[in-house]
């Protein structure tokens, strides 16, 4: 379990986590100072030696089938009383780590996120630092009924957002680029096609482990846009994304699992993942997707705090918005030593994602003017997972939740919860 330290320091060190990696041969875990979680999934397992979901996707376990072309836009939304809600997706179990309850908590006045185990003066004592207010973030119950109220009734503006056909909404070069990697057909090995793919300007590596693409169409992003600002006009009750952004959606509340996002994460992130980031990921089978926004207006999200996803690999597009400042800085795996020469500022035009692994540590820096809105899509492999979880650096023992506390764990390997709030709190995480 990470220390989180109010103390002087370069950098936090996870105690707890050292003695795990000791125990299973791995380096020491680094965490600098100001690295933080996010309470409903942050920070990614540790590079894999061996290096060659949060919502399970329906599509994997039917098993995989084509190329995604055809399925992308193949499902009815399940908004607004329609027949293609993914009520179906909640009959599966689904798991969280028991340091849910008691990890990353965030206090936005210090930035940061505590751990709290409900002794207050061990609190206290350490933190040094009065405590105004917690962000505890959204029970996955009340995030289940959220999405029945937004299926029973909310009228969408744009309907096909939710099921769009990939040339409707896929920029033509993400399509390439992941068809391109996707290929096996043994004429060329993935450096040979990531360098080609370089040389085509399909690709851009921004420095080793950071990489651009385009991903969505310019008209896709401004109905994305449209559709959700209608949501969020029509007066429905809606989760905030996590504890540190306060404006934006959960999508799976709006149902874009089906249609849109399964097939998208499945058919065309998985290939570019494996390919791009291969130490990061044994395969992509769970995610949590949201949008944030950040605006230059009194009591909006200016910037956000260091920190590193609950997520082996993350994709962040740029939906829209025009702004000054507001970069997102990359400061490189929170696993490594500090290096300089990580050091990395990205910023988007409209449809353009980056790519990176979840433990890249990074944070954005303050909106000057204008607004910022952003598709972020944490992507997460249960085989990395399940050994260590991301949050508290110990093997997983899990409560059973629903898709909107699921953090991709799966049962076995993982071990269940022992800890009494299993009954007692069952509310909390059904």
């Amino acid at each position: 379990k990470a220390l989180l330290s109010l103390a002087p320091s370069p950098r936090l060190v996870c105690v707890r986590a050292r003695a795990r990696a000791r125990s299973l041969e791995r380096p020491l875990l680094h965490l600098r100072r100001g690295a933080s979680n996010f309470a409903m999934g942050a920070a990614a397992c540790p590079r894999r030696s061996s290096s060659e979901e949060a919502v399970h996707f329906s599509v994997v376990d039917a098993g995989r089938k084509g190329n995604g072309e055809d399925r992308l836009g193949s499902a009815t939304a399940g908004v607004g009383g329609s027949a293609g809600s993914d009520d179906h997706l909640d009959k599966r179990p689904r798991w969280m780590c028991e340091c849910h309850v008691t990890h990353n908590f965030y206090v936005r006045r210090l930035g940061l996120h505590v751990v709290y185990s409900g002794d207050d003066a061990a609190f206290l004592e350490q933190y040094r630092a009065e405590i105004d207010k917690l962000g505890v973030g959204q029970a996955p119950s009340e995030a289940a009924a959220r999405a029945g109220a937004a299926r029973r009734l909310y009228v969408p503006l744009w309907r096909e957002v939710y099921a769009p056909r990939p040339e409707d909404c896929l920029a033509p070069a993400f399509r390439e680029l992941a068809a391109a990697l996707r290929a096996g057909d043994g004429s060329s090995t993935p450096l040979q096609r990531v360098a080609e793919l370089k040389a085509r300007g399909l690709l851009e590596e921004i420095r080793p482990g950071l990489l651009t693409f385009d991903v969505l169409s310019v008209a896709f992003c401004q109905r994305l846009e449209e559709e959700l600002a209608h949501f969020e006009a029509s007066g429905l009750p809606k989760s905030a994304p996590n504890t540190m952004n306060r404006r934006g959606v959960v999508l799976a509340e709006l149902a874009f699992g089906p249609g849109l996002l399964d097939p998208l994460v499945a058919d065309y992130l998985e290939p570019v993942a494996a390919a791009l980031l291969p130490g990061h990921c044994q395969g992509l089978d769970s995610y949590r997707a949201f949008t944030v926004q950040y605006e230059a207006v009194q009591d909006g999200d200016r910037e956000l705090a260091l920190h590193y996803d609950n997520a082996e690999v993350t994709l962040n597009v740029n939906l829209g918005g025009l702004w000054e400042g507001g970069e997102i800085e990359f400061q490189g795996l929170a696993t490594e030593p500090e290096d300089k020469a990580m050091l990395a500022r990205v910023s988007l035009p409209r449809g353009r994602g980056v790519l990176h692994a979840g433990l890249d540590l990074h944070r954005a820096l303050p909106l000057t003017s204008g607004r910022r809105h952003n598709l972020v899509v944490w992507c997460r492999s249960s085989k990395v997972r399940n050994e260590r979880c991301p949050m508290c650096f110990e093997a997983p023992r899990v409560v059973s939740t629903n898709r909107f506390g699921d953090e991709g764990f799966t049962v076995p390997p993982c071990r269940l919860s022992a800890s009494s709030w299993d009954s007692s709190a069952g509310d909390l995480f059904s």
